[in-house]
């Protein structure tokens, strides 16, 4: 029997009463089998809802693909982020780019500093998701150039950040194709990409992150790993109707 301390990220109906739940720890995600949680008399129904802190007690043997779910204990719910149709959506993304990279022993207490800027109806919540987003896109060798043009490497001039370039670019090397950034703007974003997570609360501190920013970086995303998903369209559906 293995002990395992984390949040439930999801949890998918499987067969007739079972489910199969991922739960990010400190440094994975664990993927567990749940016997019968579908059942409205399961003593571990309660423990397999999302936005959960839980701490589980599994069986593991080499020969299972998962580990089997024995029992539980949960120890916090944020059940207010489902009163959030966008916070719930922001969790959704953040669930699905989880789920396609090395985790990093501080994510889960960035989900959690999430789930409770949700709770708490916090702009930080964008932040997070932001923060999130660019420390996986470092840790995957996907991170745009910001220290100089990603053309001719110049450090002057900068005034422009492209998706399709891969980073600032000079005045000289945009040539007027690109939008021009305020310096504030393009400050920000280089202080997300340069940040260490010990330097979060400052950064937040100096810089407000909101929905437009998680939506580039997501465009980003799926840009430069050629993958689209399908809680980002639905995010984009929700940044969309709140516009109108």
């Amino acid at each position: 029997m293995n002990q395992f301390e984390g949040l439930v990220l999801q949890s998918q109906e499987y067969k007739e009463n079972d489910a199969i739940v991922h739960v990010l720890g400190a440094d994975r995600i664990l993927s567990v089998y749940a016997r019968g949680v579908q059942k409205q008399t399961s003593k571990n129904r309660r423990i397999i809802l999302p936005f959960s802190l839980v701490k589980l007690i599994v069986d593991h043997k080499e020969q299972r693909e998962m580990d089997l779910l024995i029992k539980g204990e949960l120890i916090e719910y944020f059940y207010k982020v489902q009163d959030s149709l966008l916070g719930q959506s922001l969790c959704f993304v953040c669930n699905d780019l989880l789920m396609r990279t090395k985790i990093l022993p501080y994510y889960q207490s960035l989900m959690l500093a999430l789930y409770r800027s949700i709770e708490n109806k916090s702009q930080d919540m964008y932040s997070y998701v932001c923060f999130l987003i660019a420390s996986i896109l470092k840790e995957e060798g996907l991170a745009p150039e910001v220290d100089c043009c990603v053309i001719d490497q110049q450090t002057s001039r900068i005034e422009t950040f492209s998706i399709e370039e891969g980073g600032f670019l000079c005045s000289e090397c945009n040539g007027n194709r690109y939008p021009k950034w305020k310096k504030s703007e393009l400050i920000k974003i280089r202080s997300l990409f340069k940040a260490q997570p010990k330097d979060m609360d400052y950064l937040f501190s100096k810089h407000q992150y909101d929905l437009e920013d998680v939506l580039l970086l997501l465009r980003w995303y799926e840009r430069h790993t050629q993958i689209e998903l399908s809680s980002v369209r639905f995010l984009k559906s929700i940044h969309t109707m709140e516009r109108a």
